[in-house]
């Protein structure tokens, strides 16, 4: 677990954190991480050194200075995004070996590319749970609406995943052809276990002899875990087809994101988005052939800029992620445990799991009142005087709320307090005290 003077001394790489706001003279605690991450400053350096020292286009168009030197430096962004992912290069077509990881806009672009890409028929059915990010709810819900099947495993009560329904929907429906979930959810930080759902999943393929694909919404996973999405034989394997995610969660600019896919998974997608980049060769008189991927999947001039602060951003973040984790579960206890009293009155209600070490760095709470009510303006004034950042809401997970309305109070209010690694124990605390003060007497 980092050390506090770690980080201390990872906070200096973040200039925002160092700013006091122009009235009250306080610095930010910035609780908002599941939504944006903060940028360091080496990955803000990459991103102007772009713009200011060789800003020409890449994807081969030219051969001059500039473009060599993109072209050069996306492909080495491409390379720490494919080593943070835990996956090899392969060897392409003609092509040079290349890393099985396509830049996207986000997640939801990566999401959609599958959706649309993968070929999926009348009938065929996609398992998702009721406790997805509307990135990966709406593109199956579309597919639904071209004839698919769509089914969905409810979460247990406590909000964590329910094996065994899973299971028996899988090994039960023979129409099933994908898996939709998400790797850890922004609503209350809960992972999927997914090694044993995908081992449920590889069983029922090997005993009815049909394929089955894995798509992971990784944009709350790659952030907080080490993967290994390519390497079979080394631990903590993810034996997935694909595992989109998004950049501006993980220290990246915002507007780039990437999906990995499993290199035969790959070769089978058509493709999303066409135009320039994307051909190998094209004439009136007959369709286009196109490239081979990545080349097939980015689709005219990219946001080099971003691609290049994306991989700066994956270098960054690298070394730390067996850290992250056990870090944020520390802060997520000590805010738990300040916020035990008022649980106990009934005042408000954590979701999730009651351990913290389940919820990862996501505290999302619960209150019983409106956001005009007297409490929560008590609140959300003392949280503006205090610079603090967090997130009220539905969260984008629209379905869980409505799928446990009988669950909720009629009228009730949320925040979201999600943690990342140069949070510390003092603005936990601090947010701690002033919602003890905001809702104890309520």
């Amino acid at each position: 677990m980092l050390s506090q003077e770690q980080v201390k001394e990872l906070r200096r790489d973040f200039p925002s954190l160092r700013q006091k706001h122009p009235v009250n003279r306080r610095r930010p605690i910035y609780f908002d991480n599941s939504c944006v991450t903060l940028t360091p400053r080496p990955v803000a350096e990459a991103v102007w050194d772009y713009s200011v020292s060789h800003p020409g286009c890449g994807g081969h168009r030219s051969g001059h200075w500039f473009a060599e030197a993109t072209q050069a430096k996306v492909a080495s962004a491409r390379r720490a995004l494919g080593k943070l992912l835990g996956v090899p290069p392969v060897k392409v077509s003609q092509n040079d070996p290349a890393y099985p990881v396509i830049f996207t806009r986000n997640t939801t672009e990566g999401l959609n590319l599958v959706a649309n890409s993968l070929g999926l028929l009348e009938g065929e059915t996609v398992v998702l749970t009721n406790k997805e990010h509307n990135s990966n709810l709406c593109p199956w819900q579309e597919f639904e609406r071209r004839g698919g099947r769509l089914q969905f495993v409810p979460v247990l009560e406590d909000n964590t995943f329910d094996l065994d329904r899973f299971a028996a929907v899988v090994e039960q429906d023979h129409s099933v052809k994908l898996v939709a979930l998400h790797h850890s959810s922004n609503l209350d930080g809960v992972e999927v276990p997914l090694a044993d759902a995908i081992a449920i999943v590889r069983r029922a393929e090997r005993e009815q002899g049909r394929n089955i694909f894995v798509c992971v919404d990784g944009a709350q996973g790659a952030p907080h875990s080490r993967l290994n999405l390519g390497y079979p034989d080394k631990p903590e394997y993810l034996d997935v087809d694909f595992y989109a995610g998004s950049l501006h969660k993980m220290l990246g600019p915002t507007g780039v994101g990437f999906l990995y896919g499993r290199p035969e998974c790959l070769d089978s997608l058509k493709p999303f988005i066409v135009g320039g980049s994307t051909i190998f060769e094209t004439s009136v008189h007959r369709r286009p052939t196109y490239a081979e991927w990545p080349d097939r999947f980015e689709a005219g001039l990219q946001n080099y800029a971003g691609m290049i602060g994306a991989g700066r951003a994956a270098a960054y973040l690298q070394p730390l992620l067996g850290e992250i984790k056990p870090y944020e579960c520390h802060l997520n206890g000590a805010l738990t445990q300040m916020l035990e009293p008022l649980q106990r009155k009934g005042v408000l209600r954590i979701l999730g799991p009651a351990a913290p070490a389940k919820r990862g760095g996501v505290i999302t709470v619960v209150l019983p009142w409106g956001a005009n009510d007297p409490p929560m303006g008590c609140f959300s004034q003392q949280a503006l005087d205090h610079n603090i950042m967090y997130r009220s809401g539905y969260f984008c997970v629209d379905s869980w709320f409505e799928s446990n309305s009988h669950r909720l109070p009629n009228r009730f209010s949320t925040l979201r307090f999600s943690l990342y690694f140069y949070n510390t124990l003092q603005e936990v605390e601090r947010v701690g005290h002033i919602m003890t003060r905001a809702f104890g007497s309520a």
